[in-house]
């Protein structure tokens, strides 16, 4: 089994413009208070929240990154759920990520998605523009296009797509992959196997016919919901 984790980074630019930063104010110095200047009252339950647009209208569009898109009122309740949202790879960072406005929302209703697109095993980032169709009670997008796609698909990792918008109206996306060390030929149990030993560190436990005991092992790299192992014996019934 060959294993990733995050360390390479994919830079992808649409249409890049000169931009302005401001400075990074430094809030280190600031004293707690006492009490908070705001309240905080939950109105609602995600899973998984991931990002906020909003509509002219007060209304906003959430992101979930196990997969939909809620369309939600100005006072934070759940209206429904955005039809046609393209299907999702969710596990760890993947998912679905950001939603965009177009800036000519007001005239083509446009909005843009970054989420990560399922493959044959794992998922690659995507970058999508659509139409909202949107009414008092529900919301659908049309005509979905996919800009952009990460190819090859990865195996896991750390993704994320972000998007901003030059003054003239070019998209300047970010998608990012972190893609860290690959490890080829490699023994892998699912992580949930991993068992905390008395004297420190880690180990499995062997089956050997209706007995069973545990090996101490060295772990690697984490993917996929799995773990690399080294050590003697190695345990029956993992995976390379």
């Amino acid at each position: 089994m060959m294993m990733r984790l995050a360390r390479t980074v994919l830079l992808v630019t649409l249409t890049l413009a000169s931009v302005t930063i401001g400075a990074q104010v430094n809030m280190g110095e600031q004293k707690p208070e006492a009490s908070l200047p705001f309240t905080m009252t939950p109105v609602e339950t995600f899973e998984l929240p991931w990002r906020i647009a909003f509509l002219p209208d007060g209304r906003m569009l959430v992101t979930e990154k196990i997969g939909p898109v809620w369309l939600v009122s100005a006072q934070g309740k759940k209206i429904a759920p955005v039809g046609n949202t393209p299907a999702v790879y969710w596990q760890g960072q993947n998912g679905m990520h950001g939603v965009f406005l177009a800036p000519s929302y007001a005239t083509t209703q446009q909005v843009y998605l970054t989420y990560v697109e399922p493959g044959d095993y794992g998922g690659g980032l995507a970058l999508a523009r659509a139409k909202l169709n949107i009414t008092a009670t529900n919301a659908n997008l049309q005509n979905l296009e996919v800009l952009w796609r990460q190819l090859p698909k990865g195996r896991g990792g750390q993704e994320g797509g972000a998007v901003a918008f030059s003054p003239d109206g070019r998209i300047l996306s970010v998608p990012y992959v972190f893609t860290a060390a690959e490890h080829k030929d490699v023994l892998t149990v699912p992580i949930a196997a991993l068992v905390a030993l008395a004297e420190g560190g880690y180990g499995v436990e062997v089956v050997d016919g209706s007995t069973s005991h545990y090996v101490r092992v060295e772990t690697g790299l984490f993917a996929s919901g799995r773990v690399e192992v080294s050590g003697r014996p190695t345990p029956r019934g993992s995976g390379r």
